[in-house]
């Protein structure tokens, strides 16, 4: 049976939780360690192996490639993430914008580290994220409308004379943006510090376990001070998401999770433009270049049952994503796909031949699994390709 046991890679996040990954996949020595993430894949950045032999995944799909079919590379990255503080506000690439990035740093690839690279590599990064408990996102820009109206009231005196050029400009929501980007040092110091007060004045209704713009807004300047992205409250939408709600962003779509946990499926990329909230490389011109300022009302994914089997639907062709709850499933494939426990165990059946997984691990199926049953006892996430419609 086409059918292994990958390796799950924790990797460390100062905004990381301190509890949900370790227990997640059974950590004990890394309990007090904020862990923000949990990835399966092959992406260089954090590989899974084959447990059972120790081999590089990529490595054992290069030896045996009818797991992955009529594919040349293994096509998405699977994570699972853990959110205690806003993550960096951030874009990512679509396919010409990441063969165009990749290409441009071959001479920067050379001399500098990893850490100053815009471009990790070559492919573009679309993402979905379902929400495991309570989770509070920014993504998408508001409208240009709003954000003036919002502008208005966190910087009552600085909007005037900073910001006010931008209404007649004709994509005013860039001029916005770029315009608290570019501002230079003091300036940007006096403006946090007329935001911070005007913060303090607001009187959003706290709504836990999710958090509203002001409550963000105040964490971020706490955190990270004359930064430009603790605006990022008032200029992008905020949506919170019930477990098993999910959202779908393109490549464009500026966004930071902000708080809960959740499922993440991904382009094979770790490309990342960063906007601010972070203590990592960020290189605004570059972010320009790619960010979508268009609004466009941020929706939760469209989700069909059947059975006790949930698939979110999406329109990038590149992966698709169901949750089976407790049941017994007949399933068909026609490529490779991963299936992870996130509760209880599940079993995987070819004829006479059987493979199990419990709570926190993974299973790789290969695409000439064309058919096989599954039991789920107790929850299980299966990414694949293609996007079944």
């Amino acid at each position: 049976m086409d059918a292994v046991r990958i390796s799950a890679q924790l990797k460390d996040f100062p905004w990381g939780g301190l509890s949900f990954l370790q227990s997640l996949v059974q950590r004990p020595d890394r309990m007090g360690v904020p862990i923000g993430e949990l990835w399966m894949g092959v992406h260089p950045n954090a590989p899974s192996t084959v447990l059972d032999t120790g081999e590089n995944l990529a490595s054992f799909l290069a030896s045996n490639p009818r797991f992955l079919g009529d594919l040349r590379e293994f096509p998405f990255l699977l994570k699972v993430m853990a959110i205690e503080r806003p993550l960096s506000i951030q874009c990512h690439p679509d396919a010409k914008q990441a063969q165009k990035g990749w290409e441009g740093e071959a001479e920067k690839r050379k001399v500098l580290d990893r850490a100053v690279w815009n471009y990790q590599d070559a492919n573009p990064k679309a993402e979905m994220l379902v929400a495991l408990t309570e989770t509070t996102a920014m993504c998408g820009f508001l409208s240009a409308k709003q954000i003036e109206k919002n502008l208005k009231k966190v910087l009552p005196q600085s909007y005037q004379r900073l910001l006010s050029h931008c209404e007649k400009q004709s994509d005013p929501v860039r001029c916005f943006v770029q315009t608290l980007y570019r501002l230079d040092k003091q300036t940007l110091e006096v403006t946090v510090a007329e935001y911070q007060e005007a913060l303090e004045a607001q009187d959003e209704k706290p709504n836990p376990p999710f958090l509203n713009p002001s409550e963000i807004a105040r964490q971020a300047v706490a955190q990270y001070g004359a930064d430009p992205g603790v605006f990022g409250p008032y200029l992008l939408q905020v949506i919170h998401l019930e477990p098993g709600a999910g959202i779908f962003l393109k490549p464009g779509v500026v966004h930071a999770y902000v708080k809960g946990n959740g499922i993440e499926l991904m382009n094979n990329s770790d490309n990342i433009l960063r906007a601010g909230l972070t203590d990592k490389h960020v290189d605004y011109d570059e972010l320009f270049s790619i960010m979508d300022t268009s609004y466009k009302q941020v929706e939760e994914i469209l989700t069909t049952k059947e059975e006790g089997k949930y698939c979110y639907q999406t329109d990038d062709p590149f992966f698709s994503l169901c949750r089976f709850e407790r049941g017994s499933y007949d399933e068909t494939q026609t490529s490779v796909s991963l299936l992870f426990c996130i509760e209880g165990s599940l079993e995987v059946s070819k004829d006479s031949q059987r493979l199990s997984c419990g709570k926190g691990e993974c299973l790789l199926l290969g695409a000439g699994l064309e058919q096989y049953h599954l039991e789920v006892d107790g929850c299980v996430y299966r990414a694949s390709y293609p996007a079944k419609r």
